[in-house]
């Protein structure tokens, strides 16, 4: 499959990966449909960092994405627990609390101490043609 990497500051190159794995538990397999780019992706193009965060390896951005499901794990369930099935069209949550921890029980997932983003380095986003992404996180 064909992915847009940021390889280093200003320097996009589409490139062939790997088909994501069959969705594990709690897990759904996408087709990315759209991707919107936003300022911290301009951000991250232009200085190969975000914050303190720097970019030390090619990876792929885009974390405001829709998607039309394609494959399910059993147990795929959106946020309200709610079964996903395949074809259903989705927008995606690109914050990733772990939902165990204090915070998260707490009701404030924002301050997660072990959250990440889909598209924020280390994690890959969506300017690919299909990936697998925490069931609750559909929407």
């Amino acid at each position: 499959m064909k992915a847009v990497h940021l390889v280093s500051a200003n320097n996009l190159q589409l490139l062939d990966i790997e088909d994501p794995p069959a969705p594990k538990s709690g897990e759904v397999l996408i087709e990315i449909l759209s991707v919107g780019i936003c300022g911290s992706d301009l951000h991250m193009y232009e200085t190969a960092a975000i914050g303190t965060i720097q970019i030390t390896e090619p990876m792929i951005l885009g974390h405001e994405f829709s998607a039309r499901i394609i494959a399910v794990s059993p147990d795929a369930q959106n946020e309200n627990g709610e079964s996903l099935e395949v074809g259903m069209r989705i927008a995606v949550e690109p914050h990733v609390a772990c939902r165990a921890c204090e915070q998260c029980l707490e009701g404030n997932p924002n301050l997660c101490p072990t959250h990440y983003f889909y598209g924020v380095f280390p994690d890959h986003g969506a300017l690919c043609e299909r990936m697998i992404v925490r069931a609750s996180n559909c929407f």
